[in-house]
């Protein structure tokens, strides 16, 4: 059947069969394969079926572009390729769209002037589709159910636009179990979408403050910070220390809730940004950080945190002061014999005469003193020493207790555990729950009281793993000078991933740089799929590089 602007103009029945696509033979268009039969004139979106098209559809689909995925195309040429008049001698592949990779070679075209090559406009404009019809989740990509509202299948509802008259949906909707599910839907004229839906039906976790609505924040403050003061609100409990930011009420009578941060300069910039913090930006309660650091540790008014973003030429980053993690799973309680029994230590002392005699000791954690004043308790209890009349009357130490709202009281606990292991030792506590700074400056405090073994359970995610930091650095310095260091900071490994970065090309609309590269989790992935239990979590990323 032959059509010319829909109408049709003549036809008939071949008496021979159609090669196909099967077969070794080629499909010459706009000539014969002995070559003297040339076609004089342009050609512009050309198709191939696998079956004769009705006259309603040949008038539907004249006048535009038609995409794979179609059903009975076997090809589809749109002849949008190079530029009109000009040498496209390097475009000699005309490219098939209907995914069937049926594409063609160009013979004997000059591509190059006004003829023989590739002309603008042609009989189709080109971005006209046949098909608009699309289809997609009503909660996009991913549906998650909680499991806390006692659901154990989900039923995906699908949003279907631009079809033309009916429609069917392939793929299941209801009851499902986690997984990805692919889903496609045809109209009435053939035209097809297909779209893929992650379900996961999983324990649902309430972030800590209220999230961006993207995933990526470029500003000297980043997210955590600019979050809180967009939404200070959101915030669970600003009256305490928690598992991301430190904040308090200035006692001078400032009512302005006040965040604990670290101020990153550029090199050189220390004294200019410290001073410009100090009488612009209401900063106080600076922190000790040591000599010759970078970082500015200190308390500065939530509304005042969106200023910091204009000191782009001195200031590096800004990021909340993050507690650090004890690994300790909680106090171990009123009995003197636990640790000391685990660790054969009543039976040392037996044996070798030993007592910690002569031996000072130092623990660094989060507190000492913090809930409800029990350390009296513990001394009059004879649980730590310092009980007059007693065998040992020297009580602990404490260079610097937990300065904040907040704290465990985990030092006293470790100090009770040695007390009964080496109750003739004398006892040091200095917290190490302020910042990195302080905790190093902190460890060389109590190597020059004279302590001669020190321990901790603090880790501070902020501290580089692929290389020695300021605590790290700090440990070497009291151990160079005879000092036995111990560390129970924890083993995070089974609850970590670690790779060599494998980049790939980063996804579109996001923002990032042209050589921007993302890294490949597995099968060109840039996420990577984690599954946790109801909890609270903070989710670390470090690279090996200098940071």
């Amino acid at each position: 059947v032959v059509y010319r602007d829909g109408v049709i103009v003549g036809q008939d029945i071949a008496t021979g069969a159609f090669l196909g696509w099967t077969t070794n033979t080629d499909l010459h268009i706009g000539d014969a394969s002995y070559g003297n039969n040339l076609f004089d004139g342009s050609l512009d979106e050309m198709r191939i079926w696998t079956r004769a098209l009705t006259q309603a559809e040949v008038q539907r689909g004249m006048n535009c572009e038609v995409y794979a995925p179609k059903i009975d195309l076997a090809a589809a040429w749109h002849f949008n390729q190079g530029f009109s008049g000009t040498n496209n001698a390097g475009e000699t592949t005309l490219n098939d769209a209907s995914g069937n990779n049926r594409n063609g070679i160009l013979n004997n075209f000059a591509l190059t002037g006004a003829t023989s090559n590739w002309i603008a406009p042609g009989g189709v404009i080109t971005g006209t589709v046949c098909c608009g019809i699309t289809i997609k989740g009503v909660t996009g990509d991913t549906l998650i159910v909680c499991k806390e509202t006692g659901a154990t299948t989900a039923n995906v509802s699908l949003i279907i636009t631009g079809n033309n008259g009916a429609y069917t949906i392939t793929g299941d909707t209801t009851e499902l179990v986690s997984g990805v599910y692919n889903y496609s839907v045809e109209d009435s004229t053939g035209c097809i979408a297909t779209t893929s839906i992650r379900v996961a039906i999983t324990s649902c976790i309430t972030p800590y403050y209220e999230p961006p609505l993207n995933d990526t924040t470029r500003t000297l403050i980043g997210t955590e910070l600019t979050q809180l003061f967009k939404f200070p609100a959101s915030v669970i409990d600003t009256a305490r220390v928690n598992d991301i930011f430190v904040t308090k009420n200035n006692p001078t009578g400032d009512t302005r809730t006040q965040v604990l941060i670290d101020v990153i300069v550029n090199q050189g910039n220390y004294q200019t940004v410290l001073n410009s913090l100090v009488n612009d930006y209401a900063f106080n309660g600076q922190v000790d950080n040591g000599p010759n650091s970078l970082i500015i540790t200190g308390f500065i008014p939530i509304e005042f945190l969106d200023d910091l973003n204009v000191l782009t030429q001195t200031i590096n980053y800004v990021r909340p002061t993050f507690p650090p993690i004890l690994s300790a799973a909680g106090r171990t309680g009123n009995s003197i014999t636990q640790g000391d029994k685990a660790m054969f230590a009543d039976k040392a002392r037996r044996a070798w005469k030993v007592s910690g005699k002569g031996i000072k000791i130092g623990v660094m954690s989060d507190s000492y003193n913090k809930i409800n004043n029990k350390a009296p308790e513990d001394v009059a209890n004879e649980e730590l020493p310092g009980k007059a009349g007693t065998p040992y009357p020297l009580p602990v130490n404490v260079r610097l207790d937990y300065p904040y709202t907040g704290g465990t009281d985990e030092g006293r606990a470790m100090l009770q555990i040695i007390h009964d292991v080496a109750p003739d030792a004398e006892l040091y506590f200095r917290t190490g729950f302020i910042s990195p700074g302080s905790f190093a400056e902190g460890i060389k405090d109590l190597r020059d009281q004279g302590c001669k073994i020190i321990v901790d359970d603090i880790t501070y995610l902020t501290e580089p793993f692929f290389s020695d930091g300021v605590i790290s650095k700090a440990v070497d310095n009291v151990t160079a000078s005879g000092v036995s260091y111990f560390t129970s900071a924890g083993n995070f490994g089974v609850k970590s991933y670690e790779g060599d970065f494998s980049g790939i090309a980063p996804p579109g609309g996001q923002g990032f740089v042209s050589t921007a590269r993302v890294h490949d989790f597995g099968n060109n992935n840039y996420f990577q799929d984690i599954d946790l239990p109801v909890g609270n979590y903070t989710l670390e990323l470090q690279w090996d590089d200098d940071f």
